[in-house]
């Protein structure tokens, strides 16, 4: 007899994680790990019954098709510190619309075409019965990006090149209000960065210059997570608010709100809803600018003081294994509030 819970994760395993367990199946061949990698109804290849009984070490490929840096690649190796079985037998009454995220560690390096590369660790650990969570995350990099600027005649933009070398330090504990979906708790993060700019390109004839920053933030976030499961939804809403106020050598305040609905249409037809909302006050640094952060539109393309966005997913189960995804958005920028309804859509 099958396990109804098996079932319950088949379709919650994401891409990434599928192409690291075909990989490994490949090399597993026959034996009690290859037995755990084929669905016991079907014979077919499927880690779900792996991922939700075991515990230990994932290597998951990273690919990046981003058109701000081109294509690359790399790999994370996550550590799962408990398995999804084991967390299902303790919960009480066998409810599974509480079922808690996995704790995971995770280090990861990637590189690009245009030369970026980066890497770093993180740790994502659930605590006290999923009434306490922690993030922390310690990364370098070096990017190869550009920024865009309209010259004060009107002319077309003329975006400079430059690259900046940043590591980053982030800190994050939150704590669930009762019995309810809601986590609230403080933030910090910290960036040190060396950005170098390619002013030649647009002014012949003047040198690279040179800007370093220290930028520290401590604030707090509210989070709330009703999702069916952390990995693919089906159902369910996650959203978090932050206020960040920076200092060192620049001081502004940050406000973020993103919030992502997911409802099912159909057995296999599942609505996704994505709203944004990125504000600023202050000496922002140009790093630091919201901008539009939407699929296939360059990071950093679109910036300003103030973002709005919102996009569409529409998700189609075809079978158990694999599924069609369809997606639109729309963004805008503006540096003040009254004219995010003027400015420019994208």
């Amino acid at each position: 007899m099958t396990d109804h819970r098996y079932h319950t994760f088949k379709a919650c395993v994401p891409g990434a994680l599928a192409l690291s367990l075909w990989c490994i199946a490949l090399s597993a061949g026959a034996g009690p790990f290859g037995d755990m990698m084929r669905d016991p109804e079907d014979g077919a290849l499927d880690g779900t019954r792996w991922l939700t009984q075991a515990s230990g070490f994932l290597p998951v490929p990273i690919i990046i098709t981003e058109p701000a840096v081109g294509v690359g690649g790399g790999l994370a190796v996550a550590f799962f510190h408990d398995s999804i079985s084991n967390r299902i037998a303790r919960l009480e009454g066998g409810d599974l619309s509480r079922l808690a995220p996995p704790s995971i560690s995770a280090v990861a390096a990637f590189a690009t075409e245009n030369g970026s590369w980066g890497g770093g660790a993180f740790h994502s650990g659930i605590w006290k019965d999923d009434t306490i969570r922690y993030q922390g995350a310690l990364a370098g990099a070096s990017m190869n990006l550009k920024f865009y600027t309209a010259p004060p005649d009107g002319s077309e933009e003329k975006p400079l090149k430059y690259n900046i070398k940043a590591i980053y330090l982030l800190q994050e504990l939150l704590f669930r209000l009762g019995e309810s979906d809601v986590f609230i708790g403080p933030k910090f993060t910290a960036l040190f960065s060396d950005s170098v700019f390619d002013i030649g390109e647009i002014v012949p004839g003047i040198d690279p210059q040179e800007l370093k920053a220290n930028d520290g933030a401590a604030g707090g976030v509210v989070k709330f997570d009703s999702r069916d499961n952390s990995f693919t939804p089906n159902r369910g809403l996650f959203g978090q608010t932050s206020l960040m106020m920076h200092g060192g050598d620049f001081e502004y305040a940050h406000l973020n709100s993103e919030w992502n609905g997911y409802l099912a249409l159909h057995r296999t037809v599942i609505l996704g809803l994505r709203g944004e909302g990125d504000f600023t006050t202050g000496g922002v640094p140009f790093y630091a600018l919201p901008f539009i952060n939407l699929r296939g539109i360059p990071a950093m393309r679109y910036q300003g003081r103030n973002m709005v966005l919102g996009e569409l997913e529409l998700r189609w189960d075809v079978r158990p294994r694999w599924s069609v995804v369809g997606f639109t958005g729309a963004g805008r920028v503006a540096d003040d509030l009254g004219s995010l309804g003027e400015s420019k859509t994208e």
